[in-house]
């Protein structure tokens, strides 16, 4: 048989592969889209639209992470209960509207609704799912709707599971934590990105001890049928009493304590409350340095970046 050329083989892949890149370049910063009718309903990421529905979306994001750990204080109030309406409502319509939120691929803006479903199918699908079902659970327990599965629980267990199943509610927080990652991407401004990084460490730091403080509270009560408690301690030496208000400004007190050199009258009564001392404490000692020590570097680098502009400016 003849043999090809010497060198034939080599130019026919080197012109296949500047083909291929030549289709890659032509893609890239493109749109793919389709000609379905459902496609004028496919949403860039970019949009106003949807870029408001991501905020509200980390809007409601804080609310929980404020108020679902404020559930160990037993609040009740009809605006509480429209919050998490508002909240589960908004969590389901997004489950459907993430269907329809193009996304970027390789250089590209992915528009066909085919490519959407399936990427949303492998990430973050079922996990909503998940939290969807979770919510419209709760709700119907605390409307009074048990479900079948759940009538052999008491009317105080079934109240104490449900607060557990709300907590569930947090894990959304890793979801919004990516969206506001792609916020970031559209941002210019270098100064808008720092205050953005430096509000997102004090973000944490104070989330991080209004949940211990919270915890903290909770620990006191879990020991009050059984022994002696820092909150009957504490309620007992208050003219307060055992005020709401009162009972978390010293747990978030107490919690401030832990961080720093300062120190307060409220102090461990039991073992239980003993290990948890020991473990915030422990937590303060590898957390607390590094993020102050972040939120400094950030400022230092805000701080460059403007005397540099100043420089540029004269």
């Amino acid at each position: 048989d003849a043999q090809p050329p010497i060198g034939v083989g080599a130019r026919k892949e080197k012109s296949f592969r500047g083909m291929h890149l030549r289709r890659n370049q032509a893609r890239s910063g493109s749109v793919i889209t389709t000609t379905s009718w459902l496609q004028p309903l496919v949403q860039r990421p970019s949009s106003r639209s949807r870029i408001c529905w991501e905020c509200f979306g980390v809007l409601l994001m804080l609310w929980d992470l404020i108020f679902l750990p404020l559930e160990a204080f037993d609040l009740n109030s009809a605006w509480l209960s429209v919050a998490d309406m508002t909240t589960t409502i908004f969590w389901t319509l997004d489950l459907i509207a993430s269907f329809l939120v193009g996304f970027q691929a390789r250089g590209a803006l992915e528009m066909r609704m085919s490519k959407i479903a399936l990427r949303y199918l492998r990430t973050w699908f079922f996990p909503d799912v998940i939290l969807a079902m979770i919510n419209w659970l709760v709700f119907a327990i605390e409307n009074g709707e048990t479900p079948k599965f759940l009538t052999i629980l008491r009317l105080g267990k079934l109240l104490r599971f449900a607060r557990i199943l709300r907590m569930v509610r947090l894990l959304r927080l890793f979801k919004v934590a990516s969206t506001i990652e792609v916020l970031q991407k559209y941002l210019r401004s270098q100064t808008v990105l720092t205050f953005i990084g430096i509000m997102k460490l004090a973000g944490f730091l104070a989330g991080m001890v209004h949940g211990l403080a919270c915890l903290w509270y909770t620990v006191g009560l879990s020991g009050e049928h059984t022994e002696q408690s820092w909150t009957t301690k504490a309620s007992a030496a208050s003219h307060d009493g055992d005020s709401k208000s009162y009972m978390y400004a010293t747990s978030l007190h107490w919690v401030l304590t832990q961080f720093t050199p300062a120190g307060m009258e409220v102090v461990p009564t039991n073992a239980t409350e003993r290990y948890f001392n020991v473990g915030v404490v422990v937590l303060s000692i590898l957390s607390f340095p590094s993020i102050l020590g972040n939120i400094t570097t950030l400022f230092n680098n805000l701080r460059q970046f403007k005397a540099e502009q100043l420089r540029q400016d004269l």
